[in-house]
């Protein structure tokens, strides 16, 4: 764990030595604010092969920090593969980051991805690459929230999919997303994109004004989907992020009651 190293720019400056970090199961990095670039180098990759676990974390005030990207895949060569046995990311108040990583994953990069986890991160618009939803076969849980400037969760494509499929999504959370609009941009208006998520039980969508006319059924979910359990959610926050659930944190969530109309209907028909 690293935490609280006000003067790290870079995990990891030259060659590691043979076989250094082979072993390494969990990353935490909290309130390292001069971290630049990316967290994790492609050499750095490259030996985490056994990672898990990732959690970053910077404190709400770090407005210096420079780091735009966590991974970066761009300098990879071949058919190396990194990021395979990895189950969780967890990302809070990054204030800096601009881009989950930079160039495309390599074919079984997150293929083991379970829960991603997505907070305080302002200067995201889109979160994840539309190719890269190929490889979240086994993504069960998905938040998001409080990312002021997020228009989509997937970036802009020229909308040559008609559905895009993950298998076992069971829950997703999104809030305090005013500029979310929708799952999937387009560069093209007229082209549209279903995300179909077979085995979603618990659904959570608050202040996100744009997405009012958002349905439980527009996932395609086989099971019945729980809507907005309040108690539900506080576990889940507790869980994620290693500390208390404070309800004054998500003011609309317990005064406001900002609950999507559809959404119970739909989960109450």
């Amino acid at each position: 764990m690293l935490n609280g190293d006000y003067g790290l720019e870079d995990l990891c400056i030259g060659e590691l030595p043979p076989g250094s970090l082979c072993n390494l199961q969990l990353l935490n990095v909290r309130n390292c604010p001069h971290l630049v670039d990316a967290l994790l180098q492609s050499n750095l990759l490259l030996r985490l092969q056994n990672l898990e676990i990732l959690h970053f974390e910077q404190v709400e005030d770090a407005r210096g920090t420079k780091m735009e990207h966590v991974f970066r895949f761009d300098e990879l060569e071949g058919q190396q593969t990194v990021l395979t046995k990895l189950r969780e990311i967890t990302l809070c108040n990054l204030v800096s980051l601009e881009r989950i990583w930079i160039g495309y994953p390599p074919n079984g990069a997150f293929c083991n991805l379970n829960s991603l986890a997505i907070r305080g991160c302002n200067k995201l618009k889109y979160l994840l690459a539309y190719g890269a939803t190929i490889s979240f076969s086994q993504l069960e849980l998905f938040w998001v929230d409080d990312c002021s400037d997020l228009k989509s969760l997937f970036s802009p494509t020229l909308g040559q999919e008609s559905k895009v499929v993950i298998p076992k999504l069971k829950e997703m959370y999104l809030s305090s997303l005013p500029q979310l609009s929708g799952f999937f941009s387009c560069l093209y208006q007229e082209a549209t994109t279903q995300l179909h998520c077979p085995s979603l039980e618990h659904l959570y969508v608050y202040g996100c004004p744009k997405l009012s006319n958002l349905a439980a059924s527009d996932f395609h979910s086989r099971k019945e989907v729980q809507a907005n359990d309040e108690g539900h959610f506080a576990l889940i926050f507790e869980r994620l992020f290693h500390r208390q659930f404070n309800p004054e944190e998500f003011p609309q969530f317990f005064s406001k009651k900002e609950v999507i109309s559809r959404l119970d209907l739909e989960c109450n028909t």
